[in-house]
């Protein structure tokens, strides 16, 4: 398919699949995303899937296997450089041939398709509403479109299509507040059970870089006494990290502060503005539901990175404020 028609396309089967939405109770909502939630972590599974982010196009080939102990994953990328992320229970490690490459895919593993709702799903119902769409099928496997709207249009709708049998997503697009589709991610091969390969979960390249989080309380890091205070977030969003680092390319230590509401997730960055900055600047980048949005407030550079509609980036930063 041409890839600059697949969005079109997209948008017109999520308006249709809306019109045939049928809402779940919470009772009946939390037993779905639960179901959902468990499949993509707890099945022994592997396939070939696409992701498309606007009109660029790359695959992936996943291996899962679960034991008595653990759970087993490989995710190595198949178009472009080459990479690999090797995964037991909650350590993950990334391999690749050089240190570019590395940071490529610790920034490709942040979403790891199937795997994209939280361990305890039932907590988003306060902020996204559940409907049940049309039937579909992907990878040769019958499936049914579960959407996830939320309460108001500050965050993205995510659609998954949930094999029949194992609830498994077997397909993911996400929609703007104006139902524009910006990414979508979907299995073209699928082997339900455990993979042939007898060497699934070998490394195939020298260079390694861990993916594992701190294991400290990173909201401690930093008193709450100096901590910029975004005063106008959308509800359900909490203070996970709170850290002050250098970072490559920035001359000075670098606060960092991530929120999330379960399913989206965003940073804010406050730094000392370069001298050579021109006051009040504000601009955006965007890839995918992948948004950035840059404000100077008086002597302090804001960026905000996240998984949220531009539009509502923009007013974070824009609404920060920053304490003496």
């Amino acid at each position: 398919m041409n890839p600059y028609l697949a969005p079109c396309l997209a948008a017109l089967t999520a308006a249709s699949s809306m019109a045939l939405a049928v809402p779940l109770s919470d009772a009946e909502a939390s037993q779905q995303l639960k179901r959902m939630a468990q499949a993509a972590r707890q099945l022994a599974y592997s396939g070939v899937y696409s992701q498309q982010l606007g009109n660029q196009l790359a695959s992936f080939r996943l291996t899962r296997q679960a034991d008595n102990s653990s759970v087993h994953e490989k995710r190595e990328s198949l178009d472009g450089a080459s990479w690999e992320v090797i995964s037991t229970g909650n350590d993950s490690t990334a391999y690749a041939p050089d240190p570019r490459t590395l940071l490529i895919a610790k920034l490709s593993a942040k979403k790891a398709f199937p795997r994209l709702l939280p361990e305890n799903p039932a907590d988003l119902l306060p902020f996204y509403t559940v409907r049940t769409l049309e039937d579909d099928r992907a990878a040769g496997f019958r499936c049914t479109w579960l959407a996830l709207e939320p309460r108001d249009t500050l965050r993205y709708t995510y659609q998954f299509c949930l094999e029949a049998k194992t609830g498994l997503p077997l397909k993911a697009t996400i929609l703007t507040p104006q139902k524009v589709v910006v990414e979508q991610f979907a299995f073209t091969q699928l082997q339900l059970g455990a993979s042939k390969d007898k060497l699934p979960f070998r490394a195939s390249f020298p260079m390694s870089l861990s993916l594992n989080p701190p294991s400290t309380s990173p909201v401690e890091d930093r008193p709450a006494t100096d901590r910029p205070d975004p005063r106008d977030l959308p509800t359900g969003f909490k203070l996970l990290r709170d850290t002050k680092r250098k970072l490559p390319g920035h001359p000075l230590p670098v606060r960092h502060l991530v929120y999330s509401d379960g399913l989206a997730t965003f940073s804010i960055f406050v730094e000392p503005a370069a001298p050579e900055a021109k006051p009040h600047l504000s601009t955006k980048y965007s890839q995918g539901m992948m948004h950035t949005a840059i404000h100077q407030q008086g002597d302090s550079m804001v960026t905000v990175l996240g998984d949220l509609p531009e539009a509502t980036l923009q007013h974070i930063a824009n609404t920060l404020r920053i304490k003496p």
